[in-house]
């Protein structure tokens, strides 16, 4: 059985999107529905503390789950199978335009989450050759990113 870094694939997907969002920041489109102002630096910091908290609390799960050799199905792995992407791609990226209120960083966003779609088949590849028929079943209850109960 082939070992995976401890890093997984996460470089190749976030650093990207934020090399992306720091390279469209430059360019200055305003999103008119986001002046500066309170309510846009309350709802990007609201987005970033939510992405923070899928980051750390999800780098602790997985941390105790690959301590203990098992596959972590609870706490935020319950919502999704991976939350720390979750975190950058879904709330800290879009936070982080909003409160620069800038239409362009969006991109990075988009970057990120193609780069995933691309990339994550490498971690899931490894999960299932490592927990067999339970992370298929898993993979059938939660979704691969989006943080909502799956239908």
């Amino acid at each position: 059985m082939k070992k995976q870094s401890f890093w997984g694939v996460g470089p190749v997907i976030i650093i990207p999107g934020y090399l992306a969002l720091i390279i469209t920041a430059q360019i200055p489109y305003s999103i008119p529905l986001f002046q500066q102002g309170f309510l846009t630096i309350f709802l990007g910091g609201i987005l970033c503390s939510l992405g923070a908290l899928f980051v750390v609390l999800g780098a602790y799960q997985i941390k105790k789950a690959r301590d203990s050799n098992t596959l972590m199905t609870e706490g935020l792995y319950s919502l999704t199978r991976n939350p720390i992407y979750c975190g950058h791609i879904f709330f800290i990226l879009p936070g982080i335009s909003i409160i620069i209120n800038n239409g362009y960083s969006l991109v990075s966003t988009i970057i990120s989450y193609i780069l995933f779609k691309i990339f994550i088949t490498k971690e899931e590849d490894f999960l299932k050759e490592t927990f067999g028929e339970r992370f298929a079943e898993y993979c059938k209850k939660v979704n691969q990113i989006f943080p909502f109960p799956k239908l």
